[in-house]
Formats: structure tokens, sequence, C-alpha cells
């Protein structure tokens, strides 16, 4: 049952990125095999699997946190075979946003410069970890998904880090079960 919910999670995830694939080639990632479409989309998909793979093993052990470190990890592993390790990192002094697919940074909060990122990031999961058993989940991870539109923290692939992260949100507070 918790396959066929990666499978069902990751084929709906890859349609929202726009990878077009068939839930026979989204079963054989959630198996780590290497799936047979172009090669960034194979990386993206075998990347967010690996992620939510992590994220599974951390909740297991009971020692994920909600913090910097923890999104910085999981954009970390989103990049992989993409990009050097240094460039998973959160924007400051002046960086750019890569707009390589990430149709979401358009959406940013432009008043918010790369000086503000890292302390509004602090806010928006603060907030959010504060919120968790005061409102209900669906509300909780509208707010977050807004906010971290709005910030667009990282220098590259903030649509799939801020999917990847409410399909966290939204697996800890079992919400789509």
């Amino acid at each position: 049952l918790l396959e066929e919910k990666r499978v069902n999670d990751l084929f709906h995830m890859a349609h929202i990125l726009g990878i077009n694939m068939s839930y026979r080639e989204v079963e054989n990632v959630t198996k780590n095999k290497k799936p047979i479409i172009n090669e960034v989309e194979g990386k993206l998909i075998l990347n967010l699997n690996s992620a939510l793979n992590f994220v599974e093993t951390s909740l297991k052990g009971n020692y994920l946190t909600w913090d910097i470190t923890f999104v910085v990890q999981i954009n970390k592993l989103l990049l992989s075979n993409f990009r050097a390790n240094t460039e998973s990192k959160i924007r400051e002094s002046g960086e750019a946003v890569d707009k390589s697919n990430d149709t979401w940074s358009e959406l940013r909060d432009l008043t918010v410069t790369s000086t503000y990122i890292r302390p509004k990031l602090v806010q928006t999961l603060d907030t959010y970890k504060a919120s968790i058993s005061k409102t209900h989940d669906l509300i909780n991870l509208i707010v977050l998904w807004y906010s971290l539109i709005r910030i667009c923290p990282f220098v590259s692939q903030n649509k799939l880090t801020i999917l990847t992260i409410l399909e966290i949100a939204s697996m800890i507070s079992k919400y789509f079960e």
C-alpha cells in the first residue's frame, strides 16, 4: 500500500512538473530503475524519489526537523547529478534565481531581497511548526506553499523543492491518507 502511494505521488508530481511518464515508468523509478525518458527529466524524477526515501527514513528514526538545514538538504538531493553541491544553497548576496525548470520563480515577491531570504525562511518554517497542532492541515500546507513561493529561497529548483517540501509536510500530517 505504501509503495502504491509512492507511485501515485511520484506520478502526479511528475505531471505537475511537466514530465510525461506512464504509471509503469514511475513504478520502475520507485524500484530505483532508470526511467526511459530524456536524461534531465529522468534525473529529476529519480532525485525526487531519493528525497522522499530520505524523508521516510528520517521519519522512521524520528530525527526529521523542520529547519533550514533540512530544506537545504532536500534541495541538495533534488539537485544531485545536475549541479555542484555548492549550488544547493539559499540565495544570498544578490544571487539570481536559475529559472530553467522553475516556472514559479516569476511569482516571487521581489521586495524580499536576498538579505532577507534566510530570516523569512526561518520565520516561515517556525510559523508552520507552531501552527501544526492549532490549524487545519490543508490551511497549513497552503500557507507554507504560498510563503515558500513568495520567498523563492534557492538558487535553483525552487518549484521542485517547494513541491517536495509540501509532499513531505503532507506525509508527516498524513493529510492525504
